[in-house]
């Protein structure tokens, strides 16, 4: 929306620029809002399936057909899901616009240029967010396979750059599990991604594998340096970070392959993944572990209860009653069951049936649960709950309480 602000902070002449209204049911996602100049603005949206550039001649009226310019048309993502005010993938320099793009879950940092063209500007880091600019000086956060998360400084002028990690541990490149694209047949036999790490000083002819699903679940597999993986991986274990539908980094297809599926097609990716590392003999199907917070965590849980592929599991915070959990959240989340599930008020039956809670007796595996007391999105009562239930059926389980 755009408005004029008085000196009182009144609003006046409001009226809608990008997206649409939310009885549409053509839906569009708008992703920060800049100005470039006092006339000009630029924003990502969707409405071409991918969260593109575009800018706004704001002295032009609206309906003119060329008050948009899409000049940039790219099948990447300038944008990410909006869990926090503040994100930023786009920034100017009053004449230019850079902005971080993704490709594949892998990310860029790109020059939009007048000519309509799009050029990278090279630097070393393939995982960033962050992305800000002020005269000529940009800064992220930015890692890569080999480097820790950092701030990335880099001189537009020149293209002179700085990276300062948060910790000074340095790993030898050859100890190091470098992540490779990994494509499999998912749910309704489309293509899904994951990142594939091999194990480093692997001392079985068929490693043991951990899969990774990501909190969300809209979120994505990013394929930073993650020492946690790495862990893994210098112990002889693969890992397999899975991307399943329903997330970002890929157009909005993918990203809404997960509506009213969460709970169906998250648990299909990552056992489909797991089965399709098996079949290329890069796992033995007999030591899967499985392990994810959050949304993650209710996955993990899920794959517990709907198949028996995984022979153990980690849950940090996770969601395992989604009826209680959509009448506990937050208020910047309310609704956004609605999304993945359905409306509750129509479907209760499937907040019940995907439940993890609701499903404890095919649940066979260990499990270690890791929850916050002052968690304000996922209750600690629902890992007391779950962790009782299991160790009622006497299946093994740790439990780990953190002030």
């Amino acid at each position: 929306w755009l408005a004029e602000l008085d000196d009182l902070g009144s609003l006046s002449k409001t009226e809608l620029i990008a997206g649409q209204t939310s009885n549409n049911d053509n839906l569009i996602s708008v992703f920060q809002p800049i100005w470039i100049t006092n006339d000009h603005l630029a924003v990502s949206e969707d409405k071409n399936g991918w969260w593109n550039v575009m800018i706004a001649d704001t002295t032009k009226n609206k309906n003119q057909e060329n008050y948009w310019g899409r000049f940039w048309p790219i099948e990447a993502e300038a944008a990410m899901p909006q869990w926090l005010l503040g994100m930023s993938a786009i920034g100017s320099t009053g004449k230019e616009i850079i902005a971080a793009i993704c490709n594949k879950g892998s990310w860029e940092i790109v020059l939009l240029k007048k000519d309509y063209s799009v050029t990278s500007i090279n630097q070393p880091f393939d995982d960033l967010s962050g992305l800000d600019i002020n005269n000529h000086r940009l800064v992220a956060i930015a890692s890569n396979s080999y480097t820790e998360s950092g701030l990335l400084e880099l001189n537009l002028n020149d293209k002179n750059f700085e990276h300062t990690s948060f910790s000074n541990i340095v790993i030898p490149k050859e100890e190091i599990s470098q992540s490779k694209p990994f494509w499999f047949k998912g749910f309704q036999g489309k293509l899904t991604h994951a990142w594939y790490y091999p194990p480093i000083n692997q001392d079985r002819k068929i490693p043991p594998l951990l899969v990774k699903s990501h909190s969300g679940p809209t979120g994505m597999a990013r394929r930073g340096l993650n020492l946690e993986i790495q862990f893994w991986t210098s112990r002889g274990w693969s890992v397999l970070d899975v991307n399943y539908g329903g997330s970002t980094g890929f157009g909005r297809e993918y990203r809404e392959r997960i509506k009213n599926n969460w709970g169906e097609i998250d648990v299909f990716d990552c056992t489909a993944a797991a089965n399709s590392l098996v079949a290329e003999g890069k796992a033995d199907p007999e030591l899967i572990a499985i392990d994810g917070s959050s949304a993650g965590g209710f996955t993990t849980l899920a794959c517990l209860c709907f198949t028996d592929v995984f022979r153990v599991a980690a849950c940090r915070y996770a969601v395992s009653d989604l009826t209680l959990f959509s009448n506990e959240t937050h208020r910047f989340e309310e609704g956004y069951l609605e999304y993945l599930i359905g409306n509750k008020y129509e479907i209760f039956s499937r907040y019940s049936e995907r439940s993890p809670i609701n499903n404890i007796e095919s649940i066979n595996c260990p499990v270690i649960f890791f929850q916050g007391l002052k968690d304000k999105v996922v209750s600690p009562g629902q890992t007391e709950r779950i962790s009782s239930k299991l160790r009622k059926n006497n299946i093994p389980v740790e439990v780990y309480m953190f002030e």
